[in-house]
């Protein structure tokens, strides 16, 4: 099979982009990655792991904290998210799908979330002096509290899977507002704009700007939930 007969596979089995970042950067990366890894054998599993391990990896370079080693940090987290794009196309083209490597997947992601943002807490109060240490604090703990939020829905209000990813051409003004704040928050342009925003030393605004962001969307997530369970 050579990567031409590949890409039809995968437009057929690959699941909707979640933001133009993952769309046009992301999945085109995960394209070639989960091609070569089904050449070299890689299982899901193995994929998932080796996620987690170069992100951990480009966690290392931000506690060196040179110029230099951001820019390795930032090559390494988005190398980490192509591998996170790449498992579930894998799976399915081996057929190797089960419940046990989603809930690997899922775990997986939410360590390296938690480990991304406790290096990110530990690089700015060992090396800036952060003005409003508990805003801070509570922007770092929105960001998780959304994923983890985002984690869970599918498994309580599955008939949404994939609500804020499907065309819309008669969108409210309050959902055009939630999908354009969404296109910020997916994790692959989350370790994107956190890591230039290292690089150029504009990182305590950009955490407190995506403190405000998951609020925002955490509280329209309970908002559409409630709207949907009791029909209001």
């Amino acid at each position: 099979m050579n990567f031409k007969e590949y890409l039809v596979f995968y437009k057929q089995n690959e699941k909707p982009a979640s933001t133009l970042f993952h769309k046009h950067i992301s999945k085109n990366g995960a394209k070639v990655f989960s091609f070569w890894s089904i050449k070299l054998g890689l299982s899901p599993n193995l994929i998932s792991i080796l996620s987690l391990v170069l992100l951990i990896a480009g966690c290392f370079y931000i506690f060196i904290g040179d110029n230099v080693s951001l820019w390795f940090s930032l090559i390494l987290l988005q190398i980490s998210y192509v591998c996170d794009c790449s498992d579930g196309v894998v799976a399915r083209f081996k057929k190797m799908s089960s419940q046990f490597g989603a809930y690997l997947d899922i775990l997986l992601d939410r360590i390296g979330g938690l480990i991304f943002l406790i290096t990110i807490a530990y690089y700015c109060y060992k090396n800036l002096d952060v003005s409003y240490e508990l805003l801070f604090g509570l922007s770092l703990l929105s960001y998780y509290c959304y994923h983890l939020s985002a984690s869970f829905r599918p498994y309580y209000f599955p008939e949404l899977k994939g609500y804020m990813k499907k065309s819309d051409h008669r969108l409210s003004i309050a959902k055009a507002i939630v999908k354009i704040t969404y296109e910020f928050i997916d994790t692959g342009v989350f370790y994107f704009i956190i890591s230039i925003a290292l690089i150029t030393n504009h990182i305590e605004i950009a955490i407190y700007i995506y403190g405000l962001i998951s609020s925002l969307l955490l509280a329209a997530n309970l908002v559409l939930l409630f709207k949907h369970q009791y029909k209001v």
